[in-house]
């Protein structure tokens, strides 16, 4: 699958005409989790706990974030997908990002996040978010981006990504630069929380 021209991904506001498409893009994030319900033959339960889950999570979002940015984001127009961000003072919170399974792999969601973390390095803010502990191809795509393990509660790992420099971020460094070093560390000189 060939990426796409960065020039061709947007993303707008959310609107209530989108609650349908919202539905599907969750429904696609979070298939991995339920599938063993359809693979058990009990469809009534997968596509109510989709439901409910969908609802929860969206009542957290909209009452603990009511500052945040709900978006979709577009391709050529198209919606493809959604970026929830809550830009605080302190960081660029990651509330949700998702793509459509057929526009994966194919650097958009690289696209998105490189967007967000310039926007956050010109404030000199880091971008955090959390990942599903049993979600590990998210977590390599962050961790490939520059993004370090902070913390685990066992259920989600809360990841960060701070690049000092925006300069230098422009120019075509966007792992930062104190985490390459790292990276390049022997293993039995790595200490830090996971």
């Amino acid at each position: 699958m060939t990426a796409v021209n960065p020039l061709d991904v947007k993303i707008r506001p959310a609107r209530a005409g989108d609650e349908a498409f919202l539905q599907q893009v969750h429904a696609a994030e979070r298939h991995w989790e339920f599938a063993p319900l359809l693979n058990a033959g009990d469809e009534e339960s997968y596509h109510k706990v989709l439901a409910q889950q969908y609802d929860a999570h969206h009542d957290v979002y909209f009452n603990s974030y009511s500052v945040a940015k709900y978006g979709i984001i577009l391709l050529c127009g198209t919606p493809i997908g959604r970026l929830y961000l809550d830009e605080r003072d302190s960081e660029f919170r990651i509330l949700d990002i998702a793509l459509l399974p057929q526009y994966r792999g194919r650097s958009i969601g690289s696209i998105v996040m490189h967007g967000v973390c310039a926007a956050a390095a010109r404030k000199h803010l880091p971008v955090t978010l959390h990942v599903h502990s049993l979600n590990a191809a998210a977590y390599r795509f962050y961790y490939r981006l520059g993004f370090e393990a902070q913390s685990s509660n066992n259920r989600h790992v809360l990841m960060r990504w701070f690049h000092p420099d925006y300069e230098q971020l422009a120019s075509g460094c966007f792992v930062p630069p104190d985490v390459t070093i790292r990276r390049l560390q022997p293993l039995t000189a790595r200490s830090g929380p996971v």
